[in-house]
């Protein structure tokens, strides 16, 4: 009996051990292979997150290496519109002289040579014709009164002249073979023996030469024409007594000159007298006025008729300056070009108008 109890107790006392050693160990296998799952499940998710596409966060660029060169496409532009550049407008302006110069004060140039001009007048006037008509009979209307010399702007003189003095021009060297054809060989019938220099080399819509040019034109082609007798009128100027001082200047005198001529287009005759004087002045020579009429080249307002009939008294008050020799209003023609129509002194049937008979006489 009593060693029934002592196997009885031996016996619970083991199970009482094994219970206690079971509650009191780790549970390490389900640990780590619950923990092993967990690393696994996370180590996947990170590597999901790692290669996703569906992440937000931003690819790094991969590095360029040195040896690689990289090609960047530049955009193609949009092509250009084929669009034609209008051109800038251009005035139609009809080729002429035509500004109202205002004199320059510049130092006396060489004295040009010059001997005793034959006398400049047929009938005593001041007074000539610039004629564009050629051979037009109409001519005989203008014979008369106080115009007594003539003028084409060229060498050609009308077949009949009617009594007026035909002064022939070498216009510029475009002009020098039928200058030379007319007149080299001396004053023809019908023709003075002046013979008038180049039309506004000044400006180049004209005859349009280099002062120094000029002087050695000059000297091969006019100075000749001295010892046929011809008196020698320069070149005629529109912008003031420039050009004409420095022509001289070139010359180094050895231009023959006996007139100095100009052209004036204006508004103001007191303007014009100012001009005048300053080319007496200057070249100290007597001085023709190939050109005149009232006109504005310039931004002023065209002249009116009144301004018109007061620059033509003004002109015939001026004839009393005994060097202010001869003056040619512009125009006894029928087309005026660019002028002021008011300037006009032919009638249609190519007689001379009011203002026409008013220079004559």
């Amino acid at each position: 009996m009593a060693l029934s109890k002592l196997i009885n107790l031996l016996a619970l006392s083991s199970l009482a051990i094994l219970a206690c050693s079971f509650l009191a160990s780790p549970v390490n296998a389900l640990s780590i292979d619950t923990l092993s799952y967990v690393r696994r499940d996370h180590a996947a998710i990170a590597k999901k997150r790692s290669t996703s596409t569906s992440t937000k966060r931003c690819k790094p660029r991969p590095a360029l290496s040195n040896s690689t060169t990289t090609t960047v496409s530049t955009p193609k532009p949009s092509p250009a519109k084929n669009v034609t550049p209008k051109p800038s407008p251009v005035k139609n302006v009809t080729p002429s002289p035509k500004a109202s110069p205002v004199a320059a004060a510049v130092s006396a140039p060489p004295q040009p040579k010059s001997s005793p001009s034959n006398s400049t007048s047929g009938s005593g006037g001041k007074r000539c014709i610039g004629w564009s008509s050629g051979d037009d009979p109409s001519l005989a209307k203008w014979a008369h009164g106080k115009a007594d010399k003539l003028y084409t702007w060229s060498a050609y003189l009308p077949s009949n002249t009617y009594g007026l003095l035909g002064m022939p021009m070498l216009w510029g060297p475009a002009k020098l073979a039928e200058f030379q054809t007319l007149v080299l060989n001396g004053p023809s019938t019908g023709s003075s023996t002046i013979v008038l220099g180049y039309n506004e080399p000044d400006i180049p819509s004209q005859s349009h030469m280099s002062p120094e040019d000029a002087a050695q034109h000059w000297q091969q082609y006019m100075n000749p024409l001295k010892d046929k007798g011809y008196t020698l009128v320069s070149p005629a100027t529109v912008t003031g007594t420039k050009w004409l001082t420095d022509f001289f200047k070139a010359c180094n005198g050895h231009c023959i000159v006996d007139i100095v001529a100009t052209h004036w287009y204006g508004t103001d005759h007191t303007e014009l007298e100012t001009y005048l004087e300053s080319f007496h002045t200057q070249f100290n020579m007597p001085v023709w006025l190939t050109e005149v009429a009232c006109q504005s080249f310039g931004n002023q307002p065209q002249c009116n008729d009144g301004q018109v009939w007061e620059l033509m008294n003004a002109l015939k008050a001026y004839e009393s300056n005994p060097w202010f020799e001869t003056w040619c209003w512009f125009g006894a023609m029928h087309d005026m070009t660019n002028v002021n129509y008011l300037n006009q002194l032919m009638a249609p049937n190519g007689a001379p108008n009011s203002l026409g008979n008013d220079f004559l006489y």
